[in-house]
């Protein structure tokens, strides 16, 4: 089972094990609920937004770019896109995102890393990834769930990191 953890009603962290939830789970004014491994990955990468209405889950989907925006959103962006065309560009984008990743990774376990082999494993795997074959991103491309698609990646995400 894989839990979505929420603290005073508010999305809190993620957890993929029963020793996590329940180490999550002494917060005060926390709770726990069950979620499918495709929802659990969804929401780790950004493309659920998980609330809590009452004693429910709910999920809601988020759409990148400009599918994304509201129509004020819209306005203000005038032709403003998430599309990158030039691959010098997509490349530094996508060496961006694993370099924010492998920080994020780094800041969460600190010094605890030596002592997590999964965590260690994705940030090797991540910094072996060849960016010059990603060439351009789509306009609604989630460049998170791009590297969690990459043959061979760790199925490891931060908000599980405990």
């Amino acid at each position: 089972m894989k839990y979505i953890i929420f603290k005073d009603n508010i999305f809190f962290r993620l957890a993929s094990t029963e020793d996590k939830k329940n180490n999550a789970l002494q917060e005060n004014n926390s709770v726990a609920k069950e979620i499918s491994d495709s929802d659990f990955k969804n929401v780790a990468i950004g493309n659920s937004v998980p609330t809590l209405v009452g004693d429910n889950l709910v999920l809601t989907t988020y759409v990148f770019g400009r599918g994304g925006m509201t129509a004020d959103e819209l306005a203000i962006a005038g032709d403003a896109t998430q599309e990158v065309t030039d691959p010098s560009a997509a490349q530094e984008e996508l060496q961006s995102n694993i370099d924010i990743l492998i920080n994020n990774i780094k800041t969460v376990l600190g010094d605890n890393l030596e002592n997590s082999p999964a965590e260690q494993s994705l940030i090797t795997f991540l910094e072996s990834v060849d960016v010059s074959q990603k060439t351009s991103w789509a306009d609604d491309e989630n460049r998170m769930e791009y590297i969690y698609n990459l043959t061979g990646c760790p199925q490891v995400f931060t908000f599980d990191i405990i």
